[in-house]
Formats: C-alpha cells, structure tokens, sequence
C-alpha cells in the first residue's frame, strides 16, 4: 500500500484534500500533520513513499522540510502544493521539489501523478544504491529552465514571442532551437534565423524537448574534462531524436505522438549523467570494462552500479510525471523485447533509431522483437536511408 503524508496546516484545505482523496483510501495510507516538525516526527517513526506539502507552514516552509527529506530520506518523493498567489514564487520554489501542484488538487490527475512516480520504484529503492547516486542529490527536481519554459508553452494565455524571448535569453539554446529547425529533419527552402519563428515551426513538444535538454546539462555539469562528454551525449540525443520523429513519420504517427517520440530521444541518456556526476569512481569503472570487454555499456553499468542508465532515467522521469509510454520506452529502449505490447509505436521507432544512430557498443536490433511489430529487413532498409536524409 502506498503511503502519502500530507503537510497542510489549515484544516479546511484538510477537509478538501480528504474529500479529493475518499476514492484511494483503500489503496494509499494517507497521513496528515500540520508543521514541519510535526511531519519530521511521522517520517522518521514510519518513512513515507510520497510527501506531498504545502509552501507556507508554521513552523518553516515545505522546502525546508524537502531539504532535510532530500539528504536524509532521498527514496521520498517530494510534491510541493502551491496557490495562486504563491505562483510568481516558483523560481524559489523548484530547487527541492521535484514535482510541483497548483491548488485546488484534481483527484484523478493527482492520482496518475502518483502512480506515475512510483511506477518505477523497484528499479531504485535499495539504500545503498540511493546513497551510491549521492543521496538525495541523485533525484534532483527538474531542471528550473525547463520547469519555467515549459509552463509557459502550456499556458494558452503566453504569447509566442514571450516563449521566444526566453529562449533567446540563453545562446546555447537559441542555437540548439535554431539548429534542428534547419537540419533536414523539416527540408525548409529557406534557412530560419528568427527564434520565434523557429519556435512556431517547431510546436511546443519539441521546442520543450530541446530546453530539457539543456536543463540536463545545466543540472548535471560534471566539472572540468565534462565538455566533450556533454556534446558527445547531447549530439546523440538529438541525432536519436529526429531518427525516431523520422520513423514515426514515415509510419503516418500524429504529431503529438512524434513530439512525445522526439522527447524520448533527447532523454534517453539522463541515466549515463547521473552515474557519471554522482557515482564518478563506478563510471570510470564501467568505461575500462567496456575498453577492455567490449561488452555493452548496460551490462557494464549494471555489474558495477547494479542499474543501468536506462532505468535510472526511466526513474527520474516518472519522478518528474513524464508519460507511462514516455518512461517504459527509455526503460527498455536497450531490451524492448521486455514490452508487452508489440507494435510499430513510440517504443519500437526509440529502439529502432538507437540502433541506427549508435557509433560503438550501446546496442544491437532486438530481431524478434521487431519481427513481431512487422518490421521486416526491406522496411528497415528504407528507415536506415532515413539517417542520411
């Protein structure tokens, strides 16, 4: 059963929350506690899975009480629950919330939020392993510029210069932007230099996708020598990227499941991130065995870190409220023989374009699996042509 405490200090906001959540009592454990050090009591007496708190308490703020939750408790998820009035406070707000609620809370939205994040949670719940990631610091809150970018790309009432203008703030990504809607992906007769033209070409799914991406990289910076690391895995995100909206393409996908696709593909790789910035001893470890073996990178991360990177950013993505669909395709990008459901989709054009994309040991075609989602050598011809298109 899951077990949820609820940080809220006004009892009608209470009476609310128990009203939204009467359908899940006889799923979730549900607990309430009105301070920060009222909720530190419950948790060090019985853990939670999720702590779900409002901003303003008496006794502190809910960020304080997710600071000490990240560094001592880092296997609990944090959602922070904010009003109207606390909105314009959400750059401050982000740092140790990994996913962030508008007030009044809808029940069944919340409720796939919850689900979402704890879907994968087998993949990382051993101690050991947490502390291996660097504690809390391994399940961080989604990068802030996405967080902000994001937000406005989903508010109708944004104008697309406003989108534009933020974008254009930050060079590196203006530049990225500007980049893939001139690449061949889009085949335009004229080159695009204008970001908010290029913003409206791209839509909101791949334009966001694009600032993840350079969120990751602000998150998870490495130190010196972490460049060329960086450009490698962003030039593979972004190559895998616009293979997969290809495949998609040419299978008549819709658009908001090409952007979905095209996301996946920018994310794939969080996972190799996170080990090499929280587990830098282990990478180095992974990188000889590979040197030295040959062997696939996963089965060289998983006998020295017990994971692979490809749960570790199936995780992180469940934590953020990524898609169902979004996060089982990253997971089992390497192994999609592993996937129930075998059909020409988001999950089979990932692990298509990976294969294709790939320059040394990340991975083979899973023959089967693509055998039963008909996709035969003579269509496979036809997608490799597509890397050079």
């Amino acid at each position: 059963m899951k077990k949820l405490l609820f940080v809220e200090p006004s009892e009608p906001a209470r009476a609310d929350l128990v009203s939204v959540l009467k359908p899940e009592e006889n799923n979730w454990s549900i607990h309430f506690a009105g301070s920060v050090e009222e909720a530190l009591a419950l948790h060090q007496s019985e853990p939670f899975d999720i702590v779900v708190s409002a901003y303003l308490l008496p006794d502190g703020s809910g960020l304080e009480l997710f600071k000490w939750l990240r560094n001592e408790s880092p296997g609990t998820i944090r959602f922070l629950v904010i009003d109207e009035v606390e909105k314009h406070m959400l750059r401050a707000m982000v740092g140790d919330a990994q996913q962030i609620l508008t007030k009044p809370i809808a029940q069944e939205e919340f409720v796939e939020q919850v689900d979402r994040a704890l879907s994968l949670r087998s993949i990382v719940n051993d101690p050991a392993l947490l502390k291996l990631l660097g504690k809390g610091e391994a399940l961080p809150p989604l990068p802030r510029v996405f967080e902000v970018v994001s937000r406005k790309l989903r508010d109708p009432s944004a104008s697309l210069s406003e989108v534009a203008g933020h974008i254009s703030e930050d060079i590196v990504l203006s530049s990225k932007v500007l980049k893939l809607v001139n690449s061949a992906l889009f085949s335009l007769s004229e080159p695009v230099q204008n970001v908010e033209c290029a913003v409206s070409l791209l839509g909101s799914g791949m334009v966001g996708s694009l600032v993840f991406s350079q969120g990751l990289e602000d998150t998870f910076k490495c130190g010196p020598g972490s460049e060329h690391f960086l450009e490698e895995l962003n030039r593979h995100g972004i190559e895998c990227a616009s293979m997969t909206s290809k495949i998609l393409t040419l299978w008549g996908a819709r658009r908001d499941v090409i952007e979905k696709a095209f996301f996946c593909g920018i994310a794939h790789d969080v996972g190799k991130l996170v080990l090499s910035k929280f587990a830098p001893v282990q990478w180095k470890q992974i990188g000889a065995i590979i040197d030295e073996t040959g062997c696939l990178d996963v089965d060289a991360e998983r006998k020295v870190a017990g994971i692979s990177h490809s749960e570790i950013a199936a995780y992180f993505l469940a934590v953020w409220g990524f898609s169902n669909e979004q996060v089982i395709a990253i997971a089992l990008h390497h192994e999609p023989s592993r996937l129930k459901e075998r059909q020409k989709g988001l999950a089979c054009a990932l692990h298509l374009a990976e294969c294709i994309c790939e320059t040394e040991r990340h991975g083979t075609f899973d023959w089967d699996y693509l055998k039963e989602c008909e996709v035969g050598q003579d269509e496979l011809d036809r997608i490799q042509k597509l890397k050079g298109t």
